[in-house]
């Protein structure tokens, strides 16, 4: 990165004359203008408590306002089209979840977590793919050049434990080319 050069102002020599935040109600400062300095111990906007006349709508600084939280971020809702684009999720019973705005031509993964016994169904098996599994791998791709696209269950597997993700992901196009696909946890982060 560039580095850029950088001052701090800490004001002018001593005499910066009143401001609102400086804990002093003076000069043209109000209780409307500078609450922070002229409220004294009045309920107002900004005072980080809803109270008095404030809500939602006249104060969502301090009512809320319907902003999110980070840490209260919505969990994701399960479906495949809400999961990011060019991504591929696994549930723990084992469905493969794609989300992708690339033709799928062919896939291949490992299965963490748990062994796989099979793995069919999905669209894949419905575009007419072969599909292949070993007890960590899943592999499909069409001998006739079809493919599939959009969101939804890629493939279902049969497993002896209980799927934590998916590693090795590698989802190509009709030309073969690579998609930058990454694995989607779920988290809503």
């Amino acid at each position: 990165g560039v580095e850029i050069p950088y001052t701090y102002f800490e004001g002018g020599g001593g005499n910066d004359g009143p401001c609102c935040g400086d804990d002093t109600c003076d000069d043209n400062e109000t209780e409307d203008n500078c609450p922070e300095d002229c409220a004294g111990t009045d309920p107002y906007c900004g005072d980080g408590e809803c109270n008095g006349d404030e809500d939602t709508d006249s104060c969502p600084e301090d009512c809320g306002g319907g902003v999110i939280d980070c840490e209260e971020e919505e969990a994701w809702d399960g479906d495949a089209c809400s999961m990011d684009v060019n991504s591929i999720h696994v549930t723990a019973g084992g469905t493969v979840l794609y989300n992708t705005d690339t033709p799928i031509a062919g896939f291949q993964f490992d299965l963490d977590g748990a062994n796989i016994l099979s793995a069919a169904g999905g669209n894949s098996e419905a575009a007419g793919f072969m599909i292949s599994a070993n007890e960590t791998t899943v592999l499909g791709f069409s001998l006739s050049g079809a493919s599939f696209s959009g969101c939804g269950t890629m493939v279902e597997l049969e497993m002896d434990g209980e799927a934590t993700g998916l590693s090795g992901i590698i989802i190509s196009d009709p030309a073969g080319m690579a998609i930058p696909v990454e694995y989607f946890d779920g988290s809503g982060s």
